[in-house]
């Protein structure tokens, strides 16, 4: 039994990491989270790799990097990048950045801008060898590409206290089926999200964004959530 995690807690970490596997029970932060807790609770890395089935301890010291990514950022890594994620490979290299208000701007723009793994390296060894900010930093890759593809990201607060509370003790996929479910009660079309604890994320194409009043639509949000939850 891998120290510091419960039955479940194990099983779920065993079946997310060192697979290719679809339906992962943990997002990649998740499974970080839990490998800290073992680490700290007396686990080597190397016995750690051995118990996930993973080929040395690189891959753990890649999960584990992700506790030094901002907490805004949390719900929006998943194993692979879409329109709506950052993947594991970018979120590790947004880690790298000291500032938390530097991982959040390229984070968003990663998405917003739909950069790659290759584009998030660039940026984050232009931030850290120049005195530029995230922003110009970002705009100066960018606009390498011999065209640009944008689209729009939201960050808005879950402000229910007691919805924070439920939130908390469901997984990363379990929130964003409950988002998912909220989105398409409210006919928002193109449309499309990820749900954390205390925050979620929107993201939009130009001809959705136009349409979308923010402030509306994070209060019908908000109220989906407590009407949920509170059947739970």
């Amino acid at each position: 039994m891998i120290p510091g995690l419960s039955p479940i807690e194990e099983r779920n970490l065993i079946l997310s990491v060192g697979t290719h596997r679809t339906g992962r029970p943990l997002s990649p932060v998740e499974a970080g989270q839990l490998l800290n807790r073992a680490k700290s609770s007396g686990a080597s890395v190397s016995d750690l790799a051995v118990a996930c089935h993973l080929e040395g301890g690189t891959w753990i010291g890649r999960f584990i990097r992700l506790g030094e990514l901002s907490p805004t950022l949390h719900h929006l890594v998943d194993w692979g990048s879409s329109k709506t994620t950052l993947s594991m490979t970018q979120a590790q290299e947004i880690a790298r950045l000291p500032r938390h208000e530097d991982q959040e701007t390229l984070g968003r723009r990663a998405i917003e801008d739909r950069m790659s793994s290759h584009e998030v390296r660039q940026v984050v060894q232009l931030l850290q060898r120049s005195t530029r900010s995230a922003e110009e930093a970002i705009d100066s890759v960018v606009q390498l590409r011999p065209q640009v593809t944008r689209q729009f990201v939201y960050l808005a607060t879950v402000t229910d206290e007691a919805v924070r509370r439920k939130l908390a003790e469901l997984t990363q996929a379990e929130r964003n089926q409950l988002l998912s479910d909220a989105l398409q009660r409210l006919r928002l079309g193109r449309v499309n999200g990820r749900l954390g604890i205390d925050r979620f994320s929107l993201t939009a194409n130009e001809e959705a964004a136009e349409r979308l009043d923010i402030d509306q639509v994070e209060g019908a949000l908000n109220a989906a959530l407590v009407a949920s939850l509170s059947k739970a």
